[in-house]
């Protein structure tokens, strides 16, 4: 289900720290959700061109399906102020999970949609805006990676100011997207899963907040950003946020995306609602919902083309006829028949062909005639095509 549509509102908040880890990264240090890990899954630590390769960045925030230019892709979605520049599209920055160093396979692929924002909303002076802090990242072909699915590690924290779990629960290391929220309320439960500070767990304080920025649009504002009061660190911008289901509790609500947080006291961290995610790739069909994504595509349409002379002598050599099949899914069946003309008009005389049982058949003249001749061709998902062409038997072609 789509959430429903946040209307702009609430109170302003000035500033708010979104920064990405610091250059010296995060140690590797443990089978967590700062290392190589397969499938991928939301939660995950990556590494982008915009520091080093090698050096952890921001969290992989959750797997999608997109379009783009009439096609089906997949990718995933994280903060845009952790690409090379917030609002802003560097197709040439190369991702990573979790560092360049793990190998060929390590590689994630690249910013493929960053909005600019629309212009220019009713404040003093005019800015820019967005409904989210995301970028879209696409991914490789046929990637390792578990739609709908968010880690779970072994535990979540509601201390303020503290970590919660990055290793995987052991025996239920996945959190599963059921649905999307249709609204949001103060004191809705939310769980982050961070590659920073593992999964830890407020409540949402603030349902619509300003936030004011400066991206490559300029002066910009995000309009209604949530509140919440989990604890996070730089290196989880990206991250899930979401709601778990009271049974199964492996099941969540996905809420959105880890922003940052408020610099004054009392300080809350910001994220950015799903339903703004949305809104701001209205044009790209998102699907982030296990269950929801879409079957493989539909086989191409079978067709075929009859190939064969429309004369054929009395007493030369026999007329060979062929029927070349395209985009077929075996094992094919062939009809072959003919109907008798005369004076241009059929006579309602048909004889099926049935020594024809393949895609060849071989027709020896031996008297003064006019036919159709029909091919009807059928292939395993049922689907058929024909042709047809007027045959001519005679001693001489006029």
């Amino acid at each position: 289900m789509r959430p429903a549509r946040v209307e702009p509102g609430g109170r302003e908040i000035q500033r708010i720290v979104v920064r990405s880890v610091n250059p010296e990264g995060l140690d590797q240090t443990s089978d967590d959700l700062k290392t190589m890990q397969r499938p991928l899954v939301g939660g995950l630590g990556y590494a982008n061109d915009v520091w080093s390769p090698n050096i952890l960045n921001c969290t992989y925030g959750f797997n999608a399906y997109f379009t783009a230019a009439g096609l089906l892709k997949k990718g995933w979605i994280t903060a845009s102020h952790c690409t090379n520049e917030a609002w802003s599209v560097h197709s040439s920055d190369s991702y990573y999970q979790s560092i360049e160093n793990d190998g060929p396979d390590s590689y994630v692929g690249y910013e493929a949609f960053d909005p600019s924002g629309y212009c220019c909303v009713f404040l003093s002076p005019p800015r820019h805006f967005r409904y989210s802090d995301a970028a879209i990242i696409d991914l490789p072909l046929d990637p390792d990676w578990d739609f709908g699915q968010i880690a779970r590690t072994e535990y979540g924290e509601n201390t303020p100011n503290t970590k919660g779990s990055l290793n995987f629960h052991r025996t239920d290391p996945r959190f599963n997207i059921a649905d999307t929220p249709e609204s949001y309320f103060e004191g809705m439960p939310l769980s982050k899963m961070g590659m920073a500070t593992g999964w830890t767990i407020g409540e949402i304080t603030d349902t619509c907040v300003f936030i004011y920025t400066t991206t490559s649009s300029g002066p910009s504002v995000y309009f209604c950003q949530m509140l919440g009061d989990y604890y996070s660190e730089p290196g989880d911008s990206g991250a899930p946020v979401f709601t778990i289901h009271q049974y199964p509790e492996t099941d969540v609500t996905l809420n959105g995306i880890h922003m940052g947080r408020t610099v004054n006291e009392p300080i809350y961290r910001v994220f950015s609602p799903i339903s703004g995610v949305f809104q701001d790739f209205s044009t790209k069909d998102l699907i982030v919902i296990k269950g929801n994504e879409p079957g493989p595509p539909p086989p191409p349409p079978m067709f075929i083309d009859l190939n064969g002379p429309d004369f054929i002598q009395i007493g030369g050599p026999p007329g060979m006829f062929g029927v070349d099949v395209y985009n077929e899914i075996p094992p094919v069946e062939y009809l072959w028949y003919k109907e008798a003309y005369m004076f241009g008009q059929p006579t309602g005389q048909v004889d099926t062909l049935s020594h024809w049982t393949g895609d060849l058949g071989y027709y020896q003249g031996q008297q003064q005639e006019t036919f159709r001749l029909h091919v009807e061709v059928t292939d395993s998902l049922d689907r058929t095509d024909s042709r047809n062409m007027m045959v001519d038997v005679d001693y001489y072609q006029q």
